[in-house]
């Protein structure tokens, strides 16, 4: 059982030490440049993890500290940690990616990200790691999360779903033979949370552990 678990643990590692080096790069920078990749907390689960949530892009934080962890000291990171508690999960049942997983050293601190670089990132990395990780539940926290998931599902339903027009939605959708649960919510950055509050957020939270008893 540790060999296995250190075997799954490995190859999620390998897939964010390769995307260092994406093939896909010239297609998201028009340049070869060397790629900032942060790296997910040792802490988060690697095999039969609960949920799977898919954020936008490497915050502030997460470029200063080179990890992807719900101990980073930022506001959004603080907010996630608390839902955590409200959807009665722990860090070991959870792991946590982004639509775009790197950043360009010579742009680290550079907010914008294009559509293409989520596409590619999508169909390169995260289909990857959806497989390898094999969660219960997907949630997308964001449109550009929900965004990355249209690139790598092929989900009509998906395809035509609107976050900021119909609100938080569950869907089953096919990768490959395989049916993954997901559920769409707002993202937790303060500018966010003025399209809907945390206090409004919390109940959409908590909607996780019913999603998860039924599964």
């Amino acid at each position: 059982m540790k060999k296995a678990m250190n075997k799954k643990m490995n190859e999620i590692d390998k897939l964010y030490e390769e995307a260092e080096n994406c093939p896909k790069i010239k297609d998201c920078y028009c340049q070869k440049v060397k790629l900032f990749v942060p790296k997910p907390d040792q802490h988060f689960g690697r095999k039969n993890i609960k949920v799977l949530f898919i954020s936008k892009q490497p915050g502030p934080e997460t470029v200063r500290t080179g990890k992807i962890s719900p101990d980073n000291d930022y506001p959004t990171a603080k907010r996630f940690k608390k839902m955590l508690e409200f959807a009665e999960l722990k860090i070991p049942e959870v792991f946590c990616t982004n639509a775009r997983i790197c950043l360009p050293f010579c742009a680290l601190f550079f907010e914008g990200h294009t559509k293409t670089q989520i596409k590619n990132c999508s169909e390169k990395w995260l289909k990857r790691l959806i497989k390898e990780l094999s969660p219960k539940l997907i949630v997308s926290l964001g449109n550009e999360a929900l965004y990355a998931l249209k690139q790598t599902f092929q989900s009509k339903g998906l395809k035509k779903y609107k976050l900021g027009k119909n609100g938080p939605n569950s869907f089953i959708c096919n990768l490959d033979g395989t049916d993954y649960e997901i559920y769409s919510l707002y993202h937790l950055a303060t500018k966010a949370t003025g399209t809907k509050s945390i206090d409004k957020q919390k109940k959409d939270w908590e909607k996780i552990k019913v999603i998860l008893k039924n599964l």
